[in-house]
């Protein structure tokens, strides 16, 4: 599924949808703004992180790990 979302038009923070790759953000510096209960599944958690960086790279190269 998605792994990461804007939250904004401005693009200033972005949601990540996955426990990993908000873990892998934080041990590379990226900062959470905000962690919410998903909607959808409240089993799970959404974390808000500034887009900062180069975030979106980060999560392409996170993301390319996993599969």
């Amino acid at each position: 599924g998605d792994v990461m979302n804007y939250s904004n038009e401005h693009k200033t923070e972005c949601y990540i949808f996955s426990g990993y790759v908000a873990n892998e953000l934080l041990r590379r510096g990226y900062r959470i703004t905000h962690v919410k209960a998903d909607k959808k599944n409240k089993q799970r958690s959404v974390f808000l992180f500034k887009v900062e960086n180069n975030i979106e790279r980060a999560i392409d190269s996170i993301t390319e790990q996993m599969n």
